[in-house]
């Protein structure tokens, strides 16, 4: 009981830790986002139309972004109160969704495969399963059942999906290495190494190594994504910017070779 309350407090306190330093690393981003929409809204509503109101008049051809970029002002300036009930809806349908055993293997699945935070959603999820297997294990918990209890806390329908597969392999007998050794979503270095505590009768000891070095290496991950987001968010912005610029003065252009 008192291992496993241990446990407890320390996943509490580890999961707290990560949102935190997320939440914190993301109010900076989050506020340039919210500001450059709003921004740019503005500059939609009220800047483009003048500056573009002359190239319409000019007859000069419109290029492909200027179309866009005047379409999309147009539908502002008549129909900006339709943003916040079409952002409403959006949210509201997604949520609806995540909350549908499909919508949430879907997302979990997604979270898991995206090119640079795909690594972050898989280690995560697998601290939580070696952390608690071991800890189960090291109760006295039966092996089946610690598994499926594990399967409902380890956070990621993927990885629930497959340790609930994993239970009832291990039910008929058979080993969890040889569930997860050719399954991509385990990586199998690990799956190996749960094959050696298996036959040596040390899983225990295994899981516990597995989780201090994936614990160490998340907390890399985590630094290192926090660091990411920043130049990111700089390119976005950059490349919203820049398109705005060519396509207000890629007419313009037009309009100077034609008068020339």
């Amino acid at each position: 009981m008192d291992e496993t309350l241990n446990y407890l407090a320390d996943q509490q306190e580890r999961d707290h830790e990560v949102v935190s330093k997320v939440r914190g690393a993301m109010m900076y981003p989050a506020f340039i986002i919210c500001a450059m929409v709003v921004v740019s809204i503005i500059m939609m509503v009220y800047v483009i139309p003048q500056l573009t109101g002359m190239l319409v008049e000019s007859g000069v051809a419109l290029p492909l972004p200027t179309r866009i970029l005047l379409g999309t002002s147009s539908f502002l300036q008549s129909y900006w109160w339709t943003l916040p009930i079409m952002l409403i809806a959006v949210l509201y349908a997604f949520r609806a969704y995540v909350g549908t055993p499909s919508g949430r293997l879907a997302i979990d699945k997604l979270k898991i495969n995206l090119p640079i935070f795909g690594k972050f959603f898989s280690n995560l999820a697998l601290v939580r399963f070696t952390r608690s297997l071991s800890t189960l294990m090291t109760g006295g918990v039966p092996l089946a059942q610690a598994l499926e209890i594990v399967a409902n806390v380890v956070g990621n329908a993927v990885w629930k999906k497959m340790l609930l597969d994993t239970t009832t392999a291990v039910r008929e007998g058979y080993t969890i290495s040889s569930q997860v050794l050719y399954n991509k979503n385990f990586p199998t270095t690990v799956a190996n190494m749960i094959n050696v505590g298996e036959q040596t009768g040390r899983l225990e000891e295994i899981l516990q190594t597995l989780t201090n070095f994936y614990t160490k290496e998340t907390d890399t991950l985590i630094d290192g994504l926090l660091k990411l987001i920043e130049p990111m968010l700089m390119v976005v912005m950059g490349l919203a910017v820049g398109g705005m610029v060519a396509a207000i003065m890629l007419p313009m252009f037009s309009l100077i070779n034609a008068g020339g």
